[in-house]
């Protein structure tokens, strides 16, 4: 990955310079933390959603005597299985999907945070990435990338125990040892044929998650419908939502839930199909930065918005990767 990103580095030192700062990013968001380009609290555009397509979600705290507090609200208010996920988070990690209590307790207690987001779990089939865009000028709207998520699954042959499926699946074998202790009842046996079995419930690239180009699925009524979520968060210009909804139908009935609202920080994640050529995938990312520097220009120039200090920006760095 370090690799892939040295040109996009270089790109984006390009458009510093260009801006006149090595900050410019920070204006793109003003209702995000650093526009989004750094830790930034989810429960904070939580709260300007609709309730409607929201998944049921609170914010706690892994302080054990707070936590027991927070018990009773959980076991009022919630069923099992739940999502938990750092309310400041970065490409999912310390994200897990817990069955019971005790498994929530036992995952906080190794935390390496203090704050999470508990949230109920969507069983709805389709998962989307929706990039989308919209100018501070008003002139300019529209849905850039469509990504659908595949989870990590195998499928029986009749034939083949777990163990020997996983071990040939190439999205899977890094996950080994985690996928052993997590279905130890299962491994050594023969799964039938045809029968797939869901390995990770959690869609992101470190979980094995499969990334497929959807743009085909660019409609100006799934334009209106993304427009109409995103007009609820103020002063929000760039960004991917991710979603989960029954259907497409559905989905352009506005009948949603949002996991996720990701900022600057966030790309159009349609570039990782593996039939993407990566020169289309470095035009695509190039594109998008473009535009996240005429968004940081436009409100720079008409609300008067200054940049965070690099020096501010270093500081947070070095937070988030010393946690």
């Amino acid at each position: 990955m370090w690799l892939f990103y040295i040109p996009v580095a270089l790109y984006g030192l390009i458009l510093s310079l260009k801006a006149r700062s090595i900050t410019f990013f920070t204006t793109v968001n003003p209702c995000m933390r650093y526009s989004g380009g750094l830790e930034y609290s989810k429960m904070d555009h939580y709260r300007f959603l609709p309730n409607e397509i929201l998944p049921k979600t609170i914010l706690i705290n892994k302080n054990i005597e707070n936590f027991k507090l927070q018990n009773l609200i959980i076991e009022e208010q919630f069923q099992f299985p739940l999502i938990v996920k750092p309310d400041m988070g970065q490409r999912g990690k310390e994200v897990k999907k817990v069955d019971s209590l005790n498994d929530l307790i036992d995952f906080l207690v190794q935390a390496s945070r203090d704050e999470f987001l508990l949230q109920e779990y969507i069983e709805y089939p389709l998962e989307l990435g929706i990039f989308f865009i919209k100018t501070p000028d008003g002139k300019e709207e529209k849905i850039t990338s469509i990504t659908k998520k595949k989870f990590l699954s195998v499928k029986g042959d009749g034939k083949s125990t777990l163990r020997k499926i996983i071990s040939k699946n190439i999205r899977a074998i890094g996950h080994k040892r985690k996928l052993k202790r997590k279905l130890k009842s299962q491994w050594n046996s023969v799964i039938p044929k045809d029968r797939e079995i869901l390995l990770e419930p959690i869609g992101n690239h470190n979980r094995g998650t499969e990334f497929i180009n959807a743009n085909s699925l660019i409609s100006k009524d799934l334009k209106n419908v993304i427009s109409w979520v995103v007009s609820h968060i103020p002063d929000f210009y760039y960004g991917r939502i991710d979603l989960k909804t029954k259907s497409m139908d559905a989905l352009l009935n506005k009948d949603l839930k949002v996991l996720e609202i990701n900022g600057v920080n966030s790309e159009p994640s349609h570039i990782y199909d593996t039939k993407t050529k990566i020169k289309d995938a470095y035009k695509d990312l190039f594109w998008h930065m473009d535009m996240m520097f005429k968004i940081s220009q436009q409100n720079r120039k008409t609300k008067g918005l200054k940049t965070a200090s690099f020096r501010e920006i270093l500081v947070n760095i070095y937070k988030l990767y010393s946690h």
